[in-house]
């Protein structure tokens, strides 16, 4: 495909999200006091099917530091914000995985702060209790494989990187209607023909995956960061989505306003293959 195709696929998860995997904690010097692990389970949870509504789509996500919910949510969304993948690196699993849906209410430990409103993808402590409860309710069981797949490479345009690395606390009047506390990479625009992919302190690897799950920017493959840049930037490029329109397109708008460019080649991509879940109530 061209960087000016317009490729597009249909995909559920709106969400800007990543995470952390669960690991052991081991205790070198047990004769020494220890900092307290990080608490790895919520301190109450409810799982429990959607109510059915006419028209009721993914409902908001709450991330507020005390409380996580979501509402009408499918448990491959649930996987996506749990383990940081997209919903195409997901495979297996019953046939009821992004069909059927829930609502999640769980209360964090206290003192168990988060990274902030909406800020799921710098949460390393959710993706840990997130990992546990679907264990707990979902009976989720899953496994890795990495499999060489066609993959976009963002890579830096011939003319090099037009990126600045975000001062601290960034620029107030930037970012009206944002969070205060939120940082990453989120969609703004009135329409297909007007869409913006915007970061506030956000870092490439966060724009790769962002690239990668959004319905918005329309590719057909898997993106990631070959970059090399590791700060953290502040940065809009508008683009065009609409299958008709002669506006810019996401390959435009990344070389003329970032100085960024999607290479087209094979890489390694990750795949989390689903071996064995159970829906809340029958296990």
């Amino acid at each position: 495909m061209g960087h000016n195709g317009r490729v597009r696929r249909s995909v559920a998860t709106s969400l800007a999200i990543g995470g952390a995997m669960l690991a052991g904690f081991m205790n070198p010097h047990p004769g020494h006091a220890q900092t307290p692990a990080a608490p790895t389970s919520f301190e109450a949870a409810s799982v429990k099917p959607a109510a059915f509504e006419p028209g009721r789509g993914f409902g908001a996500v709450r991330n507020d530091g005390s409380i996580f919910s979501a509402g009408s949510v499918s448990l491959k969304a649930l996987i996506v914000m749990a383990y940081h993948v997209d919903v195409a690196q997901i495979s297996g699993g019953p046939d009821w995985l992004a069909t059927a849906k829930f609502d999640v209410d769980a209360k964090r430990p206290g003192g168990s702060s988060g990274a902030g409103a909406g800020a799921i993808n710098r949460d390393d402590k959710l993706q840990m209790m997130l990992q546990s409860l679907l264990a707990e309710r979902f009976r989720l069981a899953i496994h890795r494989e990495t499999k060489e797949l066609p993959v976009y490479a963002l890579v830096p345009a011939k003319t090099g990187p037009k990126l600045t690395e975000a001062s601290a606390g960034g620029d107030p009047g930037r970012f009206k209607g944002v969070s205060p506390t939120f940082e990453g990479v989120y969609w703004g625009g009135g329409g297909p023909d007007n869409v913006t992919v915007n970061g506030k302190q956000a870092t490439m690897s966060e724009l790769a995956y962002a690239l990668s799950w959004s319905a918005v920017a329309g590719l057909d493959r898997y993106v990631i960061d070959a970059t090399g840049l590791k700060g953290n930037y502040d940065f809009s490029a508008p683009f065009s989505s609409g299958p008709d329109s002669d506006g810019p397109t996401i390959f435009d708008a990344l070389e003329r306003n970032l100085g960024l460019r999607l290479e087209a080649r094979k890489g390694p991509v990750e795949i989390l293959v689903v071996d064995h879940a159970e829906k809340p109530g029958e296990n």
